[in-house]
């Protein structure tokens, strides 16, 4: 009997590996111009620097910005909501 051998990986193969995936992201919404354009949760993760369970944690509170129902069982958050969110959350010296 032959046996697979199986790599194992390390942290540094972890952390590039989503290193990579999170530049992917970031390249591909800086080329969405459009407003009503609907981000998936990923990539709106991404783009507010935040890991995916931190921002499923924003989004199932009430802080969260308006979410888009795409399906029964999926949700987006459109380029404009993340914005609105954005300017909500803002603190200003007065």
């Amino acid at each position: 009997m032959t046996y697979r051998k199986v790599s194992k990986k390390t942290l540094a193969d972890w952390r590039a590996r989503a290193a990579a995936k999170r530049a992917a992201i970031l390249k591909r919404v800086a080329e969405y111009k459009n407003p009503d354009h609907v981000l998936t949760v990923a990539e709106w993760s991404a783009l507010n620097s935040v890991s995916e369970p931190t921002g499923k944690r924003i989004l199932n509170s009430d802080h969260g910005p308006a979410l888009t129902q795409l399906s029964a069982k999926r949700i987006g958050i459109t380029i404009q909501a993340n914005r609105e969110w954005h300017q909500s959350r803002a603190r200003g010296r007065e």
